[in-house]
């Protein structure tokens, strides 16, 4: 079986998506099938020694291509046009790309990472000439307050229109929790919900806990990582960490994926200067390389998610999770859906109450002064999650669909 994914991605590193799209890669591969990435964002770029050390990158299963990096764009205009036109000719040569695939019977079946109707109509209806199964990866779900300007931003319809494309041609939808799942439960197609994974065999037991924090003293170190978005509800999490540090810990937060200097971090790490608590405390790492990204989170005391309850997070999934899961460290989430549904509180995680600062505040202190609780709640979380986000327990159903949708 030759599977296609088709969408826009930062690849291979780096973003939650390439993750996930790695790992479901490694399962479908280890069920037998051959995988082929098309991104039109641009790739990043990776050392052939790199390649070798991740067993998707290397395996002779697994090839990815950019259709961004096929085309100049027009350097004579202005740096934003021109940003601009190379993402709409990448898009084009994407479809280049699908067109001559299909036509040479290179393409078994198209999985779509994304639901751009800019981007994916053209391939959904190739898919269709050249009767060719496809399933939609719904992860997120969008409102209009999402976008700059409401529904007069043509970004919000291309989104909206993106979401109405599983019809009843479609072969299945792959839904990251279970409102997205019940949104496009029509009866017809198939509808599996797939939260998100990890693979829960890499052994991080070797990852000592060692400090690079400029605090000489033993420190209390709480780890964040996210891009500090809105929706991550990192103000509730700044203002526990504040409250938490008054109270005479030595708490230190480090952030990594935000550095502070850009984007919605920006304000934040502003936020932190200002403050003559946080100022002391807190630190912007920025994106890191990925080959020592596992052993900062094992490197810490606790790892923390603080998202709000708002429309989007009801649709969406902590990517993070499993991947803190799997580091045996405690683990702080909120209650926002589907997270209680896999891990109880006090036993697998402090699954706190979401936009409230009191709440992280109170999970910190337990943790902070209950060093046996840490080791008992790391360890449970470990085992749990190998339990419900390891993606063994997934892969080899979407296999099948996927084996069933070609047959027919």
């Amino acid at each position: 079986m030759k599977i296609v994914i088709f969408g826009w991605v930062e690849f291979p590193y780096i973003s939650p998506a390439a993750s996930r799209l790695r790992i479901l890669s490694k399962g479908w591969i280890e069920s037998g099938a051959q995988v082929h990435l098309i991104t039109t964002a641009q790739l990043q770029t990776v050392s052939e020694l790199d390649k070798s050390k991740d067993s998707v990158l290397s395996s002779p299963n697994f090839t990815f291509e950019s259709s961004y990096n096929k085309n100049e764009g027009y350097l004579f205009l202005p740096g934003k046009l021109n940003k601009l036109i190379k993402h709409i000719n990448s898009i084009v040569e994407s479809w280049k790309i699908m067109y001559s695939l299909m036509n040479k019977g290179e393409c078994d079946l198209v999985y779509f990472w994304g639901w751009s109707a800019i981007g994916c109509y053209a391939v959904m209806k190739m898919a269709q000439k050249f009767q060719i199964p496809y399933f939609f990866d719904i992860c997120e779900w969008f409102p209009a307050s999402n976008f700059k300007f409401g529904i007069f931003n043509p970004m919000y319809w291309d989104d909206f229109l993106g979401r109405k494309m599983p019809d009843k041609n479609c072969s299945g939808v792959i839904a990251i929790t279970k409102l997205i799942a019940k949104k496009y439960n029509r009866g017809y197609f198939p509808v599996q919900v797939v939260p998100a994974i990890n693979d829960f065999s890499l052994d991080n037991s070797s990852h000592k806990v060692q400090s690079n924090s400029s605090i000489e003293k033993i420190t209390f170190r709480v780890l964040y990582s996210g891009f500090s978005k809105y929706g991550d509800g990192v103000e509730y999490m700044f203002e526990a960490i504040e409250q938490v540090k008054k109270n005479g810990v030595p708490i230190e937060l480090i952030i990594i994926g935000s550095d502070g200097k850009s984007g919605p971090s920006l304000g934040f790490a502003n936020y932190c200067k200002d403050n003559e608590i946080l100022k002391d405390i807190v630190e912007f790492r920025g994106r890191i390389p990925e080959e020592i990204y596992f052993s900062t989170l094992c490197s810490v005391d606790v790892l923390i998610l603080p998202r709000r309850n708002c429309e989007t997070n009801l649709a969406a999934f902590p990517t993070r999770l499993p991947e803190f899961l799997t580091t045996g460290r405690p683990v702080i989430t909120t209650d926002v859906p589907d997270v209680p549904d896999y891990i109880e509180n006090n036993i697998h995680a402090k699954v706190v109450l979401a936009n409230n600062s009191k709440a992280i505040e109170k999970a910190l202190m337990e943790l902070w002064l209950n060093p046996e609780l840490r080791k008992s709640i790391g360890l449970a979380g470990k085992i749990r999650g190998k339990e419900i986000f390891d993606y063994r327990g997934y892969t080899p159903q979407m296999y099948h669909l996927f084996k069933q949708a070609i047959s027919i």
